[in-house]
């Protein structure tokens, strides 16, 4: 396709990177064209948001068609918000529902959904209370909060003085707090002044249990370690297996909250419910989002137990849409449909077939394999331009999917996905695969991308 030869072309100027999107030369008034909207958004939106040269139209199940009538397979779930698939006609129906009911309240009182809400997903999920929030950022926000006051009510930390651990290359939003609460360099370049030291925000390496422990020790004011389980943004990146044992025994011997990350990971995108359920560990608090909202609505939460949660007194931690009817109608009836529907089973089981097929991989480019729970996997390229040249012609094939910073070719489609269309896609994976490597070996390539 036109538009993605030119993402190529420009990327190779860039120096093997997505440039940020021009706006398509010439005058366009067909909607049915992706250039119409294009040109549409460079004019009225902001130029902040790294974007492939696709419009999307509409979307249903495992598919997306742009607005040329182009049909895809996603392999992006939009980042984990659509576990369930797109417009899954039970959430919406919810939605539909509960929008002709009540579709927004003011939280001076009470709404009829919040109760039940609440008692249906804290019994799903296994702790005592939950609270809602919209945004992943915020639910994490809010787990740093709560970790504070535990920190002083409950360890006795020195008012002013606690500190919370971050791993390295972890992401968790782009808000000021979750820049400040990151090391990567693109989410703090002129962010600053960042809080990072003025609010006690810590780093230690992802799966480095002898570097968290060495942080516990020469630290006894931390009252928190929150992690992703998995690291989405960093490129999908999986733990060795034991790291969440380690990490629970080293909080329970330091007295430190384990707070596992759930935003993307979490809701059976891993083949478990939460993915901390691989290694049969209870964090102490756990953030969701994403698929929460079910491809419908901003819903994010945190859950933990009484002795937790119930440090908040009243007044002191709200949100205007936190636990809006509407959340609490949709974030219901996505968690039926992930038990109901079997959809964290098939995770798992497609998550099997997914880890046989990397096993045939043997390319000279492909310098990593990140795979083994569920369908949060990836595959990391000697170079962010082979990575792109790759996801062009998945693109160009129908399969819809994003290269990921360092140079990470991204499998997350939809829980809802048949074995069928998977292995359909897969096959599609494959054969661009070998397509590069066979140019990389007629020399088309230079030895970096080959």
């Amino acid at each position: 396709m036109k538009m993605f030869n030119s993402l190529l072309e420009k990327a190779t100027e860039f120096g093997g990177r997505i440039p940020s999107y021009e706006k398509p030369k010439g005058t366009f008034t067909d909607p049915a064209t992706s250039e119409y909207h294009m040109s549409l958004i460079f004019d009225h939106v902001a130029h902040c948001q790294i974007t492939l040269p696709v419009v999307i139209d509409k979307a249903q199940g495992s598919y997306l068609w742009d607005v040329t009538g182009k049909k895809y397979i996603d392999f992006l779930s939009a980042y984990g918000c659509a576990n369930q698939g797109h417009c899954h006609p039970k959430v919406l129906e919810a939605l539909t529902t509960q929008a002709q009911k009540l579709p927004m309240n003011s939280m001076v009182t009470h709404h009829s959904a919040l109760g039940p809400a609440s008692k249906h997903l804290t019994e799903k999920f296994g702790y005592d209370k939950i609270l809602f929030m919209n945004s992943g950022a915020e639910a994490v926000d809010s787990a740093i909060l709560t970790a504070r006051r535990w920190g002083y009510q409950i360890k006795k930390i020195p008012n002013g003085e606690a500190t919370v651990l971050f791993p390295k290359n972890n992401y968790w939003g782009m808000i000021t707090s979750s820049r400040s609460g990151s090391d990567d360099p693109m989410l703090r370049e002129g962010a600053g002044p960042l809080a990072t030291d003025a609010v006690r925000f810590d780093f230690v390496g992802y799966d480095d249990v002898e570097a968290l422990e060495a942080k516990f020790k020469a630290n006894p004011n931390i009252c928190a370690f929150i992690f992703e389980p998995i690291q989405g943004h960093a490129g999908n990146i999986h733990p060795k297996p034991g790291y969440y044992a380690r990490v629970r025994e080293l909080c329970d011997k330091y007295d430190v909250l384990m707070i596992s990350d759930e935003v993307q990971a979490g809701l059976g995108r891993t083949g478990k419910l939460f993915t901390c359920d691989w290694e049969s560990i209870r964090p102490d608090m756990i953030t969701l989002g994403k698929a929460l909202g079910a491809d419908f609505l901003p819903v994010s939460a945190l859950l933990a137990n009484d002795e937790i949660m119930d440090l908040w007194p009243p007044g002191s931690h709200v949100s205007t849409y936190g636990a809006n009817s509407l959340a609490c109608a949709v974030s219901v009836a996505a968690v039926d449909v992930l038990f109901d529907e079997g959809l964290i089973e098939n995770a798992e089981k497609l998550g099997k077939v997914l880890e046989e097929e990397f096993k045939k991989y043997d390319y000279p480019f492909i310098i990593q394999k990140n795979c083994g729970r569920g369908l949060f996997a990836s595959l990391q390229f000697k170079d962010y331009l082979g990575c792109l040249t790759v996801c062009t012609s998945m693109l160009e094939k129908g399969i819809m999917v994003l290269p990921g910073p360092g140079a990470y070719l991204k499998v997350m489609p939809p829980l809802c996905i048949t074995e069928e269309e998977f292995r359909g896609a897969l096959k599609i994976l494959k054969e661009c695969l070998d397509e590069y490597d066979e140019k990389g070996k007629l020399g088309l390539f230079t030895s970096g991308s080959s």
